[in-house]
């Protein structure tokens, strides 16, 4: 019985999955090798003390049989919990790349997706005087900036009704009319527009630095996919 309880350490002490089960399998089938096979004593022993020996040998397999019942569903419910949690951690990801309903069709779509969209409303923007105050701060420092740049310009978006398709670089490229109609996108994208101009202003005040912003609209029909 010492024996296998011993063993039965072996799972909370072996950090390799398939050894802690393999060391605790051995300990079982030689507990019930022990319980089956009869032995020949060196002395005569008690009628007592042979039947307390055989009721611990019994109460010692049983508890580490509830033992390995216990750590594997315990294992079970852990790996349980570790897939939930990758799996909101990829759909996270994918909803902060792709527009929620587009994230959500290319589940079920894998391929990829592609519309033919009639009335768009296309705003595109980029930093001017970026570059030169790149080459004269710290990477970091350059991150950080264009970080506070775009969130400011996704609330806007956001505020706005415009669905952000990417950065590029200094530049900014959203629309208004996908994934889903915008009643008015053409005025909802020149609104918008003027509010990352006045934003600009502001981080150029607060950087001290000589930021511009310069914006295009264009409206009109566009084929949109994920490629």
């Amino acid at each position: 019985p010492l024996v296998l309880a011993a063993a039965s350490l072996a799972l909370f002490t072996v950090d390799e999955p398939r050894d802690r089960w393999t060391a605790f399998g051995l300990a079982l089938v030689a507990a019930l090798l022990e319980l089956t096979v009869p032995v020949t004593p060196w002395l005569a022993a008690p009628p007592a003390l042979v039947g307390a020996y055989g009721a611990l040998n019994v109460g010692t397999a049983v508890a580490c049989g509830l033992l390995f019942v216990i750590v594997l569903l315990a294992a079970s419910e852990r790996a349980e919990a570790e897939a939930e949690a990758e799996h909101a951690r990829a759909e996270a990801l994918l909803r902060n790349v792709l527009p929620p309903t587009v994230a959500e069709r290319l589940k079920h779509r894998p391929e990829g997706l592609a519309d033919a969209v009639d009335d768009v409303t296309v705003l595109f923007a980029d930093l001017g005087g970026f570059t030169p105050m790149a080459a004269a701060r710290p990477a970091a420092e350059v991150v950080a900036v264009l970080d506070r740049a775009f969130t400011r310009f996704d609330a806007v978006a956001a505020a706005h009704g415009l669905e952000k398709i990417k950065t590029i670089g200094d530049a900014y490229l959203a629309v208004a009319g996908l994934p889903d109609p915008h009643p008015d996108g053409p005025a909802a994208a020149a609104a918008a527009a003027l509010a990352l101009i006045e934003a600009t202003n502001a981080l150029s005040a607060e950087l001290g630095a000589d930021l511009r912003l310069r914006v295009g609209l264009h409206t009109g029909p566009v084929v949109a996919g994920v490629i």
